[in-house]
């Protein structure tokens, strides 16, 4: 028998946790690199999308109502709520 992962038992809301902290944390750095001119305001601006991305997806896959996005039946509140919790 193969062993799972280790990152196979983490749990899926300390996972949201991380990728919420993340987020924050390349929302306070991003600003200086731009500054610096060593990362450009679109990739700074699409890297935090993707991250904000991650973050839904994960919430989806944690959440069995998520599945529902696939028909176009997104529940706004639900995702409004997610992406609320990592400030703009």
């Amino acid at each position: 028998m193969i062993d799972p992962p280790r990152h196979a038992n983490i749990d899926i809301e300390d996972q949201l946790d991380c990728i919420r902290r993340e987020i924050e944390k390349r929302k306070e750095v991003y600003p200086r690199l731009v500054a610096a001119g060593k990362l450009s305001q679109q990739k700074a601006d699409q890297e935090i999308d993707l991250m904000r991305a991650v973050l839904v997806t994960l919430f989806w896959a944690n959440d069995r109502e998520g599945q529902a996005w696939i028909y176009g039946d997104e529940p706004e509140h639900e995702v409004r709520a997610v992406l609320g919790e990592v400030a703009e």
